[in-house]
């Protein structure tokens, strides 16, 4: 196994000392040797998550939202009604399927590609 590769965790909505809700996601990149946090809105609630050996990507409620460990967080939004219909995350890549586009992600420079998708009849 590669050390090289970050250690990605998901603490989302957890409580600290005092009681208070927590709401953020934190990624210990075990490469660059940092934490990179990304918080969430008021009304923001994590949907789904996936963990690749150098990406992770988080759909919530108004937003997907990609780690790579050379990128950081890029956050893409969802459009209204859009369904999510699979996930996957692996080496550098992400893959995510709705019912409206394909979207991957590239943890290395940290872009989005888009394809919409047809509707069949």
């Amino acid at each position: 196994m590669d050390t090289s590769w970050p250690s990605l965790s998901f603490p989302a909505s957890w409580s600290n000392a005092s009681g208070m809700v927590c709401n953020r996601i934190v990624a210990s990149n075990v490469r660059l040797n940092r934490f990179d946090e990304l918080k969430l809105g008021a009304q923001e609630r994590v949907r789904e998550q996936k963990v690749g050996e150098a990406v992770a990507v988080v759909v919530t409620n108004q937003r997907i939202v990609a780690y790579g460990v050379l990128s950081g967080w890029v956050e893409m939004d969802r459009t209204a009604n859009e369904t999510v219909q699979s996930i996957s995350a692996e080496d550098y890549g992400a893959l995510i399927v709705t019912d409206l586009r394909m979207l991957n992600f590239n943890g290395e420079t940290g872009l989005w590609a888009e394809q919409k998708r047809r509707v069949s009849r």
